[in-house]
């Protein structure tokens, strides 16, 4: 729970406008939380914020941002919960299908995104040079 800063994140049409990236989770009870993700774009900060809950006793989240889109499942794939999380997410929708991974981190610039990003391809099959450091 907490604030986090992203670190990295995959290069992609949607993911490339925003600054600043933050997330910022919120306890509300036991495994139910509330998501918000902050940045800046265009010189404004832009909010988006849902509401979640994580599988007892697995690294598994679902979020949901609307009432009239389905929840969003989220896996915390490794983190020591002090300096860094890195955090992925995969849809499919008919013919379509994509992922997207977060490196996270506590405190800006306090972790090395490349070793993070390393072990994110080994174990989704995101490549490398599909992430890329942010502000």
């Amino acid at each position: 729970m907490g604030l986090w800063y992203e670190a990295a994140r995959p290069k992609s049409v949607y993911a490339q406008e925003g600054k600043c990236d933050q997330f910022q989770f919120t306890r509300k009870q036991d495994n139910v939380f509330e998501m918000g993700i902050i940045e800046v774009r265009d010189g404004e900060w832009h909010s988006i914020h849902g509401n979640g809950y994580c599988d007892k006793g697995e690294a598994t989240c679902h979020v949901s941002f609307s009432n009239y889109w389905p929840k969003s499942q989220y896996q915390i794939l490794e983190t020591d919960y002090d300096k860094y999380a890195v955090m992925y997410t995969c849809s499919s929708m008919g013919l379509f299908h994509w992922h997207y991974a977060w490196v996270l981190e506590r405190e800006i610039d306090s972790v090395d995104p490349d070793i993070l990003i390393q072990k994110l391809e080994a174990r989704t099959g995101i490549p490398r040079d599909m992430m890329m450091h942010t502000d």
